[in-house]
Order: C-alpha cells, then structure tokens, then sequence
C-alpha cells in the first residue's frame, strides 16, 4: 500500500502534478490518497523548540516534510482505525 498526500479541491494543479507524478511510480500494490491539509503547518509547529536558525535548517535539509509525511501516514492510521 502506497499512502499519498493530496491537498484540498482548491489546489487543481497540485493535484494533477501529483496525480501524474503517481502514474510514474511503479508500484502495483493499492494506493491511498489522504488529505494532507495543514500537515506543514502542524511539522513546522513541532519544530518550534529547534528555534529559527536550525529551524530553517530543518525546512532546507527535509525534516519538515518528513515530519509531514510522518503526519499524512498518521491520519491514514486514524482513518482505519476509526473504520475498524
């Protein structure tokens, strides 16, 4: 299984850059598309305590969008859960 971020309705280009770059991916298995609204916003906020120089590391070097990922799979699990 392949979990995916997607932003709302409102951002038509991500969604179709996203939704090309997916039909790239050789992966056969099921694929999950979960809303990732604000997920950025809530990594960047656990972020606070690194303060604002290693804080904008931390955008640069990709820890936020693993925190962001980290959230969207989070949601996922929610999700199931919450069916099961």
């Amino acid at each position: 299984m392949l979990v995916v971020g997607k932003p709302n309705e409102n951002y038509a280009d991500t969604n179709i850059r996203i939704e090309h770059f997916i039909k790239l991916v050789d992966f056969k298995g099921e694929i999950v598309f979960i809303n990732e609204d604000s997920s950025s916003i809530e990594a960047c906020e656990n972020l606070e305590y690194l303060g604002r120089k290693n804080k904008r590391l931390a955008i640069k070097d990709g820890r936020l969008d693993s925190l962001s990922a980290c959230g969207i799979l989070e949601r996922y699990c929610q999700q199931v859960l919450k069916k099961g």
